[in-house]
């Protein structure tokens, strides 16, 4: 008896046209006249340490005006109802720079790191940069997160973006991507199969596009062939498909 082996390959691409992330920014003063939050880590797995030697998840602030700002009172925090949640100890920063916040839980104010005494959520949630005066002055809300994949704000500064190459401490990215799509899913699993069988294959992302090889290599928006219908396959057959 002959046998079919059907070994799938899925993938997930990040996607330049589907935005899935959501902004916020809730009772802010005018951009440009205050400290605002530049980029968040909220998956941190190995990629950058702490003093510790703890991949833990970060936080950056970043100085966009012409003077210098104390944030001695100023506080952090992923609870609307508790704006005061982690405050800043005498610190001042300087026009055009960055300040590295771990989001670690183990609320430090002094030494070499600033940590909050909260983490961030990768599954998403939100999260307030308050004045001493008890007023938000910049915000976010960010859905799900990828692993290493920061959250961060466009050279402009008007729009958020995922960066694949987090930059903390340094200039965010010129080219981000609006959003991540979901993995390629498949109607079969990988086995054998004693006759011809048809493969079906989708995504959870709306409009986004498959596309897939039969030679192994990786498909891309300029290689491979676009997925318009289930394939049937009649021989030992190596599927690698990606979602853009």
């Amino acid at each position: 008896m002959k046998y079919l082996k059907l070994t799938i390959a899925i993938q997930g691409i990040f996607c330049l046209l589907l935005e899935l992330g959501v902004v916020s920014v809730v009772g802010a003063a005018k951009q440009g006249d205050h400290v605002i939050i530049n980029e968040v880590l909220a998956k941190n797995r190995g990629g950058w340490l702490d003093e510790d030697g703890d991949s833990s998840d970060w936080i950056e602030l970043y100085n966009p005006t012409n003077r210098r700002i104390a944030l001695e009172g100023y506080s952090l925090t992923d609870d609307r109802a508790d704006l005061g949640r982690w405050k800043f100890p005498a610190t001042t920063l300087v026009p055009k720079t960055r300040l590295l916040v771990w989001a670690s839980g183990k609320n430090r104010r002094e030494g070499k790191g600033l940590h909050t005494n909260f983490k961030l959520n990768g599954d998403g949630e939100a999260l307030y940069l308050v004045n001493p005066s008890g007023k938000v002055v910049d915000s976010l809300t960010f859905g799900p997160q990828r692993t290493n994949v920061s959250y961060g704000r466009t050279v402009s500064l008007a729009d958020w973006q995922y960066f694949p190459g987090p930059s903390p401490g340094m200039p965010n990215p010129s080219k981000g991507y609006l959003g991540i799509v979901e993995s390629p899913t498949c109607t079969l699993a990988e086995g054998r199969y004693s006759e011809p069988i048809a493969v079906a294959f989708g995504t959870a992302t709306e409009g986004a596009e498959l596309r897939y090889t039969l030679d192994c290599s990786i498909p891309t928006l300029s290689h491979g062939i676009k997925y318009s219908a289930p394939l049937t396959l009649k021989k030992t057959t190596i599927v690698r498909v990606c979602a853009f």
